[in-house]
């Protein structure tokens, strides 16, 4: 307050606005729960919630993460690479056929690797968007399963409390916005090819 005087500052803050205004700084920041928590130095994380709740920037990153962004969406481009239809596919090496758990549901179908996933250290679908070794399926509703899997998968790091800051979170977001370019890019085609 000295210095305020000093220099005719006129301060209309108080000890509480200028901790609340810190909370939801943290909150549209994209920090979570516990860290909220922490700042303001309770017990439980119930107000931390309410400052989550009211942020547009956690509502934002909670889209991002689902795949519900527009924006997002359009920042992962897999048009480099070469449709497949489910025939090729099918004749194709099992090694190259694409096929995992992704959530509480088995995804098959979304394509092929030109590698083969023997030789791939990543997690099936959840990292093949957006690899150049990935050649998307024409199949629409396999791209639409993929989603849904990853969209559960990220509703229960949510549940959890998972930090968006982990790498299996941000693989998640990333494959989310391939999966859904995809889907963008097959809708987009003209009807007489595949």
């Amino acid at each position: 307050m000295v210095l305020c005087k000093r220099f005719s500052v006129q301060l209309d803050s108080t000890a509480r606005s200028l901790r609340h205004t810190g909370a939801q700084t943290l909150a549209d920041a994209g920090h979570d729960r516990a860290s909220i928590q922490a700042f303001l130095g309770h017990k439980s994380a119930e107000a931390a919630s309410h400052y989550i709740r009211a942020s547009f920037k956690q509502a934002e990153l909670i889209n991002t993460a689902l795949g519900a962004s527009k924006l997002y969406n359009s920042l992962l481009d897999i048009s480099t690479g070469s449709f497949v239809s489910a025939d090729e596919i099918q004749l194709a090496p099992e090694d190259q056929q694409i096929g995992a758990v992704v959530g509480y549901r088995l995804v098959a179908g979304v394509g092929l690797c030109k590698a083969g996933q023997s030789s791939c250290a990543y997690n099936p679908v959840t990292s093949c968007y957006g690899c150049p070794k990935f050649m998307p399926s024409l199949d629409r509703e396999s791209h639409v399963e993929a989603i849904e899997g990853m969209r559960d998968q990220v509703r229960l790091y949510l549940k959890q409390g998972i930090s968006d800051e982990t790498p299996a979170y941000r693989q998640l977001t990333r494959a989310l916005a391939g999966a859904q370019q995809a889907l963008t890019l097959i809708d987009d085609r003209p009807k007489n090819h595949g």
